[in-house]
């Protein structure tokens, strides 16, 4: 795993004895290989977040926060309810 992939934060996790856990029995393993996984995932989280947010930092095709968007509670449906 390249460092780089992983949060600041994570990158103690790579400092690990890799021959005293494989050596480890399975329940040792798994209390590295969890916070590992949860580490991946957020690095991966955070890779989408950065990569759906434009300069201004607002969020790029987010029907929802569009006011134009025909959905119970918008203003397009309410002004047509109006009618």
């Amino acid at each position: 795993m390249d460092p780089d992939d992983l949060l600041d934060d994570d990158n103690a996790l790579l400092d690990e004895n890799f021959e005293q856990l494989s050596l480890a029995t399975a329940a040792n393993r798994e209390f590295w290989v969890a916070p590992m996984e949860a580490a991946i995932s957020a690095a991966e989280h955070k890779r989408r977040k950065n990569a759906n947010t434009t300069e201004d930092e607002q969020p790029k095709n987010n029907v929802l926060s569009d006011p134009e968007f025909d959905n119970e509670g918008s203003l397009r449906y309410r002004k047509r309810r109006r009618k």
